[in-house]
């Protein structure tokens, strides 16, 4: 890799607990941009014992180029046995972001983690993640979140259906949605049952620093 300005690397953590989705959504990442040549966790669970559970036992980096930056990806345990390789991963990340499980919102996991980030005074973002399964919901994991934290929690982007139903996202920043078909992802505005959504996320934004909205 070329060299990049410090001002220009990124560093993120995954967290959250087991089965939340932090491997598939490394994943995710590596294919969106062509570096997995097909969408699966083989390519960061790769010790065969990690590919025989299903599951991360150590913490697993990946970096890539992105927008003029450079990104570094950790993948962290959801099992509480490895606890020790949050705690440094998160130690070395500027940023946080804790995977939610859509059926089953705040885990055990999801606060030991919270609270480990929260106490080395690292940037927290929360993505709910398998909308697409029995029994999501985003609005119960977004409930369960502001209970459990105690924070105000602000959706910059929301989902188009759960569970069946699911078919895509809406970016309420940039008043977009993102809807999956055979032909791949479809780009189109906002719909205008999102609007309030946007409207409400806009206000609470302002009440957090009026500089955000410039």
């Amino acid at each position: 890799m070329k060299n990049v300005p410090l001002e220009k690397k990124r560093t993120i953590v995954l967290v959250g607990h087991n089965s939340s989705g932090k491997s598939m959504l490394l994943a995710s990442m590596l294919y969106k941009l062509g570096i997995l040549d097909r969408l699966s966790t083989k390519g960061i669970d790769y010790d065969p014992v990690e590919e025989e559970k299903g599951a991360s036992f150590s913490s697993h980096v990946a970096t890539f180029e992105w927008k003029g930056h450079r990104v570094t990806v950790v993948d962290t345990p959801g099992f509480g046995d490895f606890i020790g390789e949050v705690i440094s991963s998160v130690f070395i990340s500027e940023n946080v972001i804790s995977v939610v499980n859509a059926t089953a919102g705040v885990e055990i996991q999801t606060e030991r983690t919270w609270d480990i980030a929260e106490k080395m005074g690292k940037n927290i973002m929360v993505f709910i993640n398998q909308m697409d399964k029995e029994r999501a919901s985003f609005e119960k994991s977004l409930n369960s979140l502001k209970e459990v934290f105690s924070k105000k929690f602000i959706p910059i982007t929301a989902p188009m259906g759960e569970e069946s139903d699911f078919k895509g996202v809406v970016d309420l920043v940039r008043q977009k949605t993102y809807v999956y078909s055979e032909n791949g992802i479809e780009e189109a505005d906002i719909p205008d049952d999102y609007k309030n959504m946007r409207m409400t996320m806009m206000e609470d934004i302002v009440e957090l620093d009026d500089s955000l909205m410039e």
